[in-house]
């Protein structure tokens, strides 16, 4: 029998959900904390109050100029906390939220957390209708709806 012990490389996912964070919560855990779900309330009430006091064109001009940050955790455990902070948030919102305020705070938060997401706006003709959201690596992330029936007009 074989008794040698050979050095096994753990993935990124094995090393964040081997570490433990300040409150004794796994860090690849999804929950989010209170603290992203303030962020991501904070981040859809600016893209409200920007989109009613500036206008479109500032909006679009913040997230273009908003840079990704680097990376600390792995994408993928990233991006679901991130969705969940977010969609936690727009339960406390007062107000009904909009896709383009969802995709804009969204496409903040990920960039903060190092994850290149771009806000993407679309529409369809038949039936008129537009929609706002986000894409990570070419694919979109907390989506209800099937985004490839829309054309794209912006991405950023």
């Amino acid at each position: 029998m074989n008794t040698q012990k050979h050095n096994v490389h753990k993935s990124d996912e094995d090393r964040v959900a081997a570490s433990v964070t300040t409150a004794g919560e796994p860090v690849g855990s999804l929950r989010p904390s209170s603290l992203e779900i303030l962020e991501a309330f904070a981040l859809i009430l600016s893209a409200e109050l920007v989109l009613k006091l500036r206008g479109l064109s500032v909006l679009l001009h913040r997230i273009r100029c908003f840079p990704v940050s680097p990376r600390e955790t792995p994408e993928a455990l990233t991006v679901e906390r991130t969705c969940q902070a977010l969609n936690r948030a727009t339960i406390y919102y007062p107000k009904h939220t909009i896709c383009l305020q969802r995709s804009a705070a969204l496409t903040r938060l990920l960039r903060a957390r190092g994850i290149p997401a771009r806000l993407v706006i679309g529409f369809t003709v038949f039936p008129c209708k537009g929609h706002a959201w986000v894409e990570v690596n070419g694919r979109g992330i907390n989506e209800r709806y099937f985004t490839g029936d829309y054309k794209v007009l912006v991405k950023c």
